[in-house]
């Protein structure tokens, strides 16, 4: 649904290392030592938003039951589920990649494997099977801002499974872990092409365009993404 693009070749590593407020945050949400904490968290929110998403808004219970893993890297997932994470990523984002820049296979397996990356895998709870997925880092927004932010890469999920509130759920999954570990917002790239997506953070999430932003909408400008953003209070 979303992918971080051109600013996203910066790794965390180089971000902590210009020093300021962003580093000393950022080193603590990327420790090594962070990972079972950031597990827990993950766990206590999936709980609460999973129940919520059964609900409803409506108060008309939603469909299927799902279960939330997170996994500090590509290499702490099993190696079924890492293919798996391109595959769907492929099949959903091909087309759009092919209406701006380009497909290259290479550069997403790239970046799925980089050694920032974290993932929340959703998995249907009666198959075992995963269905959706976030990966997302912790950053520091820009060489010229100081601040850390949690940053959505991509956000997945097989067609058979949406319109359930997954996307909803790991996005807030996100969100509620990112403003714990006292980051100012949360960001991610959208391909103006994809206009659903547009509309799901934008009109569902209350996402905005972000004043990095390098166009200001879907029309006209000179790129082909939009960077959003939701600031914490």
């Amino acid at each position: 649904m979303s992918t971080r693009l051109e600013r996203g070749r910066e790794t965390t590593a180089t971000a902590t290392a210009m020093g300021g407020f962003a580093s000393a945050t950022l080193d603590r949400a990327n420790a090594r030592e962070s990972t079972g904490t950031i597990d827990k968290m993950v766990a206590v929110a999936a709980s609460a938003l999973e129940a919520r998403r059964l609900a409803g808004d409506d108060g008309v219970r939603a469909r299927g039951r799902y279960e939330y893993e997170y996994r500090a890297s590509a290499r702490a997932m099993e190696d079924d589920d890492r293919e798996w994470c391109f595959d769907v990523t492929k099949g959903n984002m091909m087309e759009v990649y092919e209406r701006t820049w380009g497909w290259d296979a290479r550069e997403k397996r790239r970046e799925l494997n980089n050694g920032a990356a974290r993932f929340v895998l959703a998995r249907d709870a009666e198959t075992r099977a995963p269905v959706a997925f976030v990966h997302f880092r912790f950053e520091k927004e820009d060489e010229d801002v100081d601040a850390p932010v949690g940053y959505v890469y991509e956000l997945q999920c097989e067609p058979r499974h949406q319109r359930r509130a997954l996307g909803e759920t790991l996005v807030k999954i996100v969100e509620t872990v990112s403003k714990r570990l006292g980051m100012d917002a949360v960001v991610l790239t959208v391909l103006k092409a994809n206009v659903g997506a547009y509309k799901f953070y934008v009109e569902k999430m209350g996402y905005e365009v972000d004043a990095l932003s390098p166009d200001d909408g879907l029309e006209g400008g000179s790129s082909h993404y939009l960077i959003l953003s939701k600031r914490f209070d």
